[in-house]
């Protein structure tokens, strides 16, 4: 049983209307991210959250359809998903970190 996907030399393709679908909300996500800046939603920091996150989405919409990465072995997902996932973690653990040391350069240091 192969759920609607076509088999080819080894190969699996989804019907033209799920990649179309998935262009579409590729499509929606970009529109999206344009419209967050073009209104200037604030506080800015929302903005750059909502970004990075439609940003996300599509990338994992990308790798999941249009590189086939959705019929891998979890063995693969987890080489090439985990390490970004993992610098992810990293960025939001340094976050505070960089946040103290521009307060306590202000504090010290003057300026802007």
């Amino acid at each position: 049983m192969n759920h609607g996907t076509e088999i080819h030399r080894g190969e699996q393709h989804q019907p033209i209307g799920t990649y179309l679908a998935v262009w579409g909300l590729l499509f929606l996500l970009s529109t999206l991210s344009y419209l967050l800046d073009y209104f200037k939603v604030e506080p800015v920091s929302l903005r750059r959250f909502l970004i990075t996150a439609f940003a996300l989405l599509k990338a994992g919409l990308i790798v999941a359809y249009f590189m086939h990465l959705r019929f891998e072995r979890v063995g693969l997902v987890y080489a090439i998903l985990l390490p970004p996932l993992l610098l992810l973690a990293l960025v939001a653990i340094l976050l505070p970190e960089g946040q103290y040391v521009a307060t306590v350069r202000h504090f010290f240091l003057g300026g802007p």
